[in-house]
């Protein structure tokens, strides 16, 4: 097993209030065109990117950007990774609490006409509540899930999705409020609410597989099975790892898990560690946050991709393999196996979560002629921020 662990980049602030004083003099106003207010209060994974892309879209069109994110946001590899080059050209102010009083005062002291909030689940009911038809700046709210109740739970999953859909509709009839549901990139379903494409970006046009190995510090031969992105008890990398033990060919996989782990994860390195030594396939670990070059490097060297939970919503990482043209193998989650219906089996391979079934998805997905890169648009920024 080979352990890539390298150095988080250096904090270029040490605090929020560091950054704070660093602005004083910067004021709403700073620019001639709006001032947009960009809410994110959870700064794990690449929830940032979402963050960045519009924060580049606005700088871009000449409004003056304020973030509001949660205490020690700043201090975070995921802040310098993501926003850590654009610090200097927005302000950035602590995230008050999930209460809409306390954002509509943020919004009014910030003088903001835009506040967009990418995440916007947990701050539906609160602003459904309190933000008054005549609130001086205009809400976007993107809701991240409609269905997050996992299948064993159907009954409850489909009376949430119906509440919750009943709540934007209300919210959205407001003057104020646009609420819109993330759907998955490159579906074009007709649907009742108001959906905005999951965001995709993709930096490795230029790379071969080989160069993409190469870049990536994997073996140029053989076969490449991947579980990317946060590194988390939702990956399922235990599970992943038994299917790969279970084919017969295990001797010429490598495992590549890459991401920031979190402690639940890093704590199962081990028992893969074994897993490996036993069954003869290769493990590559990857423990930090990757740059969206490194990701995409790494989605374009894989063989395929695993993509493996129960969550329900979409997922970038799906997206993005479209766009390489790299396989996937989904397991789990309802929404999953919709997305890879719609790919098509050429692209996407839809399993159950069982060791057996993906390593039997792994087997088809390798087995196949690597699809060829696709093309996938989005209209995210240019909606939230119109």
């Amino acid at each position: 097993m080979r352990t890539r662990e390298c150095a988080e980049p250096a904090n270029r602030y040490s605090s929020m209030q560091r950054l704070l004083m660093a602005r004083q003099n910067d004021g709403p106003g700073a620019t001639r065109g709006r001032r947009v207010l960009i809410v994110e209060a959870q700064v794990s994974g690449h929830r940032l990117n979402y963050v960045r892309m519009l924060v580049e879209a606005a700088l871009q069109s000449g409004d003056s950007v304020t973030l509001a994110l949660p205490s020690g946001a700043l201090d975070s590899p995921q802040f310098q990774t993501f926003l850590g080059k654009l610090v200097a050209s927005a302000s950035v102010v602590p995230l008050p609490e999930h209460r809409a009083s306390a954002l509509a005062e943020l919004a009014k002291a910030r003088a903001a006409d835009l506040v967009v909030i990418p995440e916007g689940d947990a701050w539906l009911i609160p602003l459904l509540r309190a933000v008054p038809h005549s609130a001086g700046a205009r809400y976007r709210l993107v809701i991240m899930r409609t269905r997050s109740v996992a299948n064993r739970r159907r009954l409850l999953a489909l009376a949430f999705a119906g509440l919750k859909g009943t709540l934007i509709g209300i919210a959205n009839i407001s003057s104020t409020r646009d609420v819109f549901v993330l759907r998955s990139a490159g579906d074009t379903r007709r649907r009742c609410l108001p959906s905005i494409g999951d965001p995709i970006e993709w930096s490795a046009r230029s790379l071969s597989v080989e160069q993409a190995r190469e870049q990536s510090g994997l073996p140029r031969e053989g076969i490449v099975v991947s579980v990317l992105g946060a590194i988390s008890e939702r990956k399922n990398i235990v599970l992943v790892a038994h299917a790969i033990a279970s084919l017969p060919i295990a001797a010429t996989v490598t495992l590549l898990i890459a991401g920031k782990f979190d402690d639940y994860a890093r704590a199962q390195v081990g028992d893969i560690r074994n897993l490996a030594a036993d069954s003869g396939f290769r493990l590559d670990v990857v423990d930090r946050v990757l740059e969206e070059s490194e990701l995409d490097a790494m989605i374009r060297a894989s063989s395929c991709v695993v993509i493996a939970h129960s969550n329900n919503g979409p997922s970038g990482l799906f997206g993005k393999c479209l766009v390489a043209g790299t396989p996937i193998v989904a397991a789990g989650a309802r929404s999953l196996r919709r997305d890879a219906r719609e790919a098509g089996r050429s692209r996407a391979t839809w399993t159950k979560l069982e060791a057996s079934h993906i390593g039997d998805g792994i087997a088809i997905a390798i087995g196949r002629p690597r699809p060829t890169p696709g093309h996938v648009s989005s209209d995210f920024t240019d909606t939230l921020l119109r």
